[in-house]
């Protein structure tokens, strides 16, 4: 019998996503016959300290500080960018000149000019490449596309209709964040959570033909991190303007799709409530939905 090749994987952040990618790649072989071995090899993180503590807790090999030497390592086979937005576009463009198979976290890039640029280099490089859309995963949302391509629900599809509310950042003495910054972040809650059911509506129904939204920006003025909310004296950023990506909620009042279809879609960080992202379709057989 032929043996399984090995794979090593290099992570670059190990924060929030870090360690939900980290934690992924330890149990993805325990639950899935891969046609791969995975070697959780090298973990990257600017804090010296936390990284190595990061990469005892979720057994990496090899701490770095140097994103740059994680990418140029010839060992490394898969490059996993979990960083800011405003890192995405430089790390890919190396890691696919490199040669690095790549996933990267959502959104891909702050604009489309950066994504074009990451798109052409991993074309360019012929490696294989990954947005971490993993919503389309869910065995609820495959049991739906599977109903859809086989008519199931009807054989034209005339509604689509997803909502994702958040309520992490409701409170007003929630700390300036990078998620809130504009040239760090790109698109405040588009990129963050109403890209995924973007990628739903697309993966599901089809492309977009036209798209009408509006966005809002509920607290503009949060305090610094690492200031005391409680101070008499109280330091506040002003929010970023909400039409260059600082918007805690975005809804599209109008899209359709190239077979007009109909669309509303939905965003919000700042709901008071359980997080919940919720998929609907109406169709010329009744309706489907996914809680």
């Amino acid at each position: 019998m032929r043996a399984k090749r090995t794979l090593a994987v290099g992570l670059i952040g190990y924060e929030f996503m870090g360690r939900a990618h980290s934690n992924a790649w330890r149990q993805a072989p325990r639950f899935f016959n891969l046609p791969a071995n995975v070697q959780t090899k090298t973990i990257c993180g600017r804090r010296r300290a936390a990284v190595k503590r990061a990469a005892a807790t979720f057994d990496w090999a090899n701490p770095v500080t140097d994103w740059r030497e994680l990418v140029a390592d010839p060992k490394i086979d898969i490059v996993d960018i979990c960083t800011p937005n405003d890192t995405h576009c430089e790390i890919a463009i190396a890691a696919a000149r490199a040669g690095k198979a790549i996933l990267c976290e959502k959104p891909l890039a702050r604009n489309v000019d950066e994504a074009k640029d990451m798109v052409t280099a991993v074309k360019k490089a012929h490696v294989v490449n990954m947005v971490c859309h993993n919503y389309r995963r869910i065995p609820a949302i495959a049991l739906a596309k599977q109903m859809i391509e086989r008519g199931e629900i009807g054989d034209r599809i005339f509604h689509f209709r997803a909502r994702y509310a958040q309520d992490w950042i409701v409170d007003p003495d929630f700390p300036l964040v990078w998620r809130f910054q504009s040239k760090i972040a790109g698109s405040g809650a588009l990129g963050d959570i109403f890209s995924h059911i973007v990628d739903l509506a697309r993966y599901l129904i089809g492309e977009f033909k036209e798209v009408c939204a509006i966005t809002e920006t509920f607290v503009r003025q949060r305090p610094l991190v690492g200031c005391e909310s409680a101070s008499p004296v109280r330091q506040f950023a002003r929010r970023t303007n909400p039409s260059r990506g600082g918007s805690d909620a975005l809804v599209p009042r109008r899209a359709r799709t190239r077979a007009r279809r109909r669309i509303l879609l939905g965003a919000c960080r700042s709901i008071r409530q359980v997080q919940s992202s919720r998929p609907r379709r109406r169709s010329s057989a009744g309706r489907a939905t996914v809680s």
